[in-house]
């Protein structure tokens, strides 16, 4: 997806360009490839696309974060905890400075200043297109669940339908 931005763009005019990766994507082969050829790339990523673990204890509070880093590579390996665990890799950011983000406490019933990596800062401000698709279609119908998995394909196609729309409503108006 990449090769004409590769082919028509100077190695200088690359290094100022950033990719943003959902975690159906981004993997460390990927996000390392990319660093050696010039390009800064961040993204979420699933445990299970990772050989080296950084898991979290149960019950930890939000905010707890574990780090690792390959010196070699310059991979940024984080793992925080929101709401639930979430693991970001890195090439362009690491966890300095860091960066007070707004959560709803339960237990305080009032929003929280919670401390996040840098890397995590940077992601939430520039994630786009599968996110906040994402975001649409879980606030516009629910979720569907069903013993057929034809049945769930379906309604999911129904609900991105209809998120589009409303994007494109919007964006009309």
């Amino acid at each position: 997806m990449t090769e004409n931005l590769l082919l028509e763009t100077s190695r200088r005019k690359l290094e100022q360009y950033h990719l943003y990766f959902d975690n159906l994507f981004s993997c460390p082969d990927l996000i390392i490839h990319l660093h050696k050829i010039g390009l800064k790339a961040t993204g979420t990523v699933r445990q299970n696309r990772v050989k080296e673990k950084n898991k979290l204890e149960k019950n930890v509070p939000r905010g707890t974060m574990k780090v690792k880093q390959e010196k070699n590579s310059g991979l940024n390996y984080i793992t925080l905890m929101d709401s639930t665990e979430v693991s970001l890799l890195s090439t362009a950011a690491g966890v300095s400075p860091i960066q007070n983000v707004k959560r709803y406490s339960k237990d305080k019933r009032s929003k929280d200043d919670i401390e996040t990596p840098l890397a995590f800062a940077i992601y939430n401000k520039y994630m786009g297109g599968v996110d906040i698709h994402d975001q649409y279609c879980g606030t516009l119908l629910p979720i569907f669940k069903s013993k057929k998995w034809t049945w769930v394909i379906l309604m999911r196609l129904v609900q991105s339908s209809i998120a589009n729309a409303v994007i494109l409503f919007n964006t009309v108006q």
